[in-house]
Formats: structure tokens, C-alpha cells, sequence
């Protein structure tokens, strides 16, 4: 009886998978063999020979061989610049321009000094040639003489200073236009 049942057992098992065996393979075998052509299908492309310019771009920092900073020599506001970064400058061209007014009134109090020492001077020579024929006529002492060409030798010192002070207020003038040392390419403003 057992094995009756595991006979009936077995034979349902084969007839149900007898018709799962057969269904799946019943298909269309052109839709298969297409479906593996699809598959197989890929991209082509003709490759033609020519000239082609590959460009990269990359950030970096260029340093001259010769790199120059440039300060002024004296304070101030800053006027105008006068050239743009990266633009080649040669030896002497001007590249900034600092407000020299200050400056120019300085200069100018600087010749009225010396103007007025000239003046001094002028009337010291004048006193000296005064008391030469003075002295040698007795009619004073040489003690007066000397004390004029004391009077004209500060005075000429004076001048002196007048016109160093009037020379430095020059320099100074001079500072307010900062100019290219030497030739190249400007860097960064």
C-alpha cells in the first residue's frame, strides 16, 4: 500500500511538471535569435585622421626673474595709477602718481627762504664794500669791517641752507611720480 502511494505520488509529480517542461520551452525561436542580435548590436565609429588642438587649463602663479617692489619714498595719497597689471613697462616710465601738493607748497616755501637769504647776502656784500674804503680811510676801525664780513659769511651760509632745504623740497616733488626701475612686465597692483 505504501508504495502504491508513493507511486501515485510520483507519476502526479511528472505529469505536473511534464507540462511546465513543455511550456517553457515553447517560444518563438525568431524573437530569440533577434533578441541576441539586439544584444550583440554595438556603436561604430569612423575614425578620421586630422589635426586637433587639445588645451588644459591650470592655475598658477608666474614669478619674473628679477622681481622688483617698488615703495615710495614719501607719504602721501595716492593719485592716479598709470599703468594696468601685466602690462610691460620700461625703465623709467611712471606707474603711480602720489598728490603732491604738500609737497610743491614746501618747495615753494623752500625758494622764498633761500630768495630772502640771497636778499641777506647781497646786503651783507653790500656792507662789506661799504666799510673796506671805511677802514682804510681810519675812518673805523677794523673791528667794523670784520664784523660785516662775519655778518656776510653767515649770510652766505644761509644761502647754503636755503638751497639744500630748496634741493631736498625738490627731491621730494620728485617722489610723488614713482617710476619704473627697469624694464618688464608688471606684476600685481
Amino acid at each position: 500500500m505504501r508504495s502504491q502511494k508513493m507511486s501515485n505520488s510520483v507519476i502526479r509529480t511528472v505529469w505536473f511538471c511534464i507540462p511546465v517542461i513543455l511550456l517553457s520551452g515553447c517560444g518563438n525561436p525568431e524573437k530569440a535569435q533577434q533578441q541576441a542580435q539586439e544584444k550583440l548590436t554595438l556603436p561604430v565609429t569612423t575614425i578620421t585622421t586630422g589635426n586637433t588642438i587639445i588645451t588644459k587649463a591650470y592655475s598658477s602663479s608666474i614669478e619674473g626673474v628679477v622681481n622688483v617692489e617698488i615703495r615710495p619714498q614719501v607719504s602721501g595719497y595716492l593719485n592716479r595709477i598709470l599703468v594696468d597689471e601685466g602690462e610691460y613697462v620700461k625703465a623709467g616710465q611712471p606707474l603711480f602718481l602720489i598728490d603732491d601738493k604738500a609737497y610743491k607748497e614746501q618747495l615753494n616755501t623752500a625758494l622764498g627762504s633761500l630768495h630772502a637769504a640771497e636778499a641777506n647776502m647781497e646786503t651783507a656784500k653790500i656792507n662789506v664794500d661799504k666799510q673796506i674804503p671805511l677802514v682804510n680811510a681810519n675812518v673805523v676801525s677794523e673791528i667794523t669791517l670784520q664784523t660785516a664780513k662775519a655778518v656776510y659769511n653767515a649770510s652766505k651760509a644761509a644761502v647754503e641752507q636755503a638751497s639744500a632745504a630748496a634741493q631736498s623740497a625738490r627731491i621730494n616733488v620728485g617722489y610723488c611720480t614713482l617710476s619704473a626701475p627697469l624694464s618688464g612686465y608688471l606684476g600685481r597692483i
